[in-house]
């Protein structure tokens, strides 16, 4: 009876927080603070003026804050209430919630719930809370990507090719420097594999997420892309996403308040990345891997001093 809560709970806390519109006030949230550090850092306007708007923009930043707590709190509360009735009829939920393997089913449990909610929108080309939903969660949270990603290897790594000599392209460069056009015109070659759209939000895991989503061939109206560059993307437009596993590999020490700095990867790092090449690769029966990521620039000695690919 304690799983069927366990799940139960795991499901609800997922639809409560679509629902209270959760990640609308995080957004807001973000938007705030980013204006907070507009105004400070501004050299154009004055202190009085800033004395007059930082108030007010702190009012909205406690708003949104009590507004995301409560969400959070309504959202959890689905657990005490499946604790209370579980001891009510003589059993131990609180045991099995605070268990690993408790932890472990509820995280998969709500990550699948959060799949199946966003699939629905997806089908019918929405990006809708669900959908945002379950990225914030794939996307949101080290651990999960940590997590993911054993999880693909204990399934997968053993049945990947070595793909150390493949002549892989990485394609990096500057800003605006042409390399998104160029990669595509590599890609559309139709002789390398790389992660596009479709592989979000578990680019971690993209043959188990392949296997979740069932192989789904939903179509997204291409649509320009945020840069505002006249590129228009879709679901298999492929991307820069692999930058997924260098910031979960390493965090955001290579990631500075203005600038990128240079990195260096440690070897199991490395040796991970290698075998991140080969899941995206797994039956594709295509052996080379195509990536653009310009942030690629400030780990070229840490990447390219290794036999695994070429520079492009």
């Amino acid at each position: 009876m304690d799983w069927c809560f366990l799940i139960l709970g795991s499901v609800c806390f997922v639809e409560i927080f679509i629902r209270l519109q959760a990640i609308a006030h995080i957004k807001r949230l973000n938007d705030i603070v980013s204006r907070i550090i507009r105004v400070i850092r501004s050299a154009n306007i004055s202190d009085h003026w800033k004395e007059k708007i930082l108030p007010h923009y702190a009012s909205q930043l406690f708003k949104q804050s009590l507004l995301i707590f409560g969400a959070l709190i309504a959202s959890f509360g689905v657990f005490p209430i499946s604790g209370a009735i579980s001891y009510l009829l003589g059993n131990d939920f609180l045991a099995l919630s605070t268990s690993t393997t408790g932890l472990a089913v509820s995280t998969c449990t709500a990550l699948l719930y959060a799949v199946v909610r966003a699939r629905s929108s997806q089908n019918t080309g929405g990006y809708t809370a669900a959908s945002k939903a379950l990225h914030h969660i794939a996307l949101g949270a080290p651990f999960i990507g940590d997590a993911l990603f054993d999880i693909e290897k204990s399934v997968y790594a053993s049945k990947t090719t070595d793909i150390t000599n493949e002549n892989h392209v990485f394609v990096c460069g500057l800003a605006r420097a042409g390399t998104t056009i160029l990669m595509r015109r590599l890609h559309e070659s139709g002789r390398f594999v790389s992660l596009t759209y479709r592989d979000m939000p578990f680019v971690l895991a993209p043959n188990l997420w392949r296997k979740m989503r069932g192989g789904s061939a939903a179509k997204m109206k291409s649509q320009e892309r945020a840069h505002g560059d006249g590129l228009m993307v879709d679901y298999d437009s492929p991307e820069a996403l692999e930058e997924v596993f260098w910031k979960n590999a390493s965090g955001d020490a290579y990631i500075q308040a203005s600038s990128l700095v240079p990195m260096a990867a440690a070897d199991e790092v490395i040796e991970d990345f290698r075998q991140y090449i080969a899941l995206i690769l797994h039956e594709s029966g295509i052996s080379r891997y195509l990536s653009k990521n310009n942030n690629n620039m400030v780990r070229l000695p840490a990447v390219y001093s290794k036999p695994m690919h070429r520079a492009g």
